[in-house]
């Protein structure tokens, strides 16, 4: 049985030998929740993102780096101040794909790199990078892929936020549902 996994498993790495380079523009809709981004349900969602994508994919395997405006809302310091939430992220995927007759299915993961936006307005004592963790699951249909995706925080977004609640950092968590077109 192992040895049929290792050869299913070779099969796989081997299919469809072929690459294609993507250049293109991103973007969609944050939200809080997996409930609202399952439901794309945008009267609830947090914010929004924009920006360019690069993607090489081979075979089964591909590779995709964005570089976004990220705006993911709102949040409130202890004095009330609505202070905006603005990031340029730069995700960086690695994708697991499944080309089929009509799409390539994909799995992914990888880092995501945000750095914070001072624009004139309060901002609050964010860290200088925060990184994300994100989880993936999309299509790609020619030159157009959908896909939705999960942002971990696994270094706070900034410290002692004094936020309302009693938790002394701020986590930048959020599920995206994002399109993209290649150019």
């Amino acid at each position: 049985m192992t040895r049929f996994l290792s050869l299913a498993a070779v099969a796989l790495l081997v299919a469809a030998p072929t690459s294609a380079q993507r250049f293109g523009v991103t973007g969609g809709a944050n939200f809080g929740s997996l409930t609202d981004a399952r439901r794309a349900d945008f009267e609830t969602s947090t914010g929004y993102h924009v920006g360019a994508f690069a993607g090489l994919a081979v075979g089964t395997l591909g590779v995709r780096g964005s570089v976004l405006y990220l705006h993911a809302g709102d949040a409130s310091d202890l004095a009330g101040n609505e202070v905006a939430v603005d990031v340029i992220s730069v995700p960086i995927d690695l994708q697991l794909r499944l080309p089929l007759a009509v799409a390539a299915v994909y799995l992914g993961a990888g880092p995501d790199l945000r750095f914070p936006i001072n624009d004139g307005r309060p901002v609050f004592d964010t860290n200088s990078v925060n990184v994300a963790a994100t989880g993936i699951v999309g299509a790609e249909f020619s030159n157009v892929f959908l896909e939705v995706r999960y942002a971990h925080d696994v270094s706070g977004y900034a410290n002692d936020f004094n936020a309302i609640d009693s938790d002394p950092s701020y986590k930048l968590n959020t599920f995206m549902v994002r399109a993209g077109i290649g150019i």
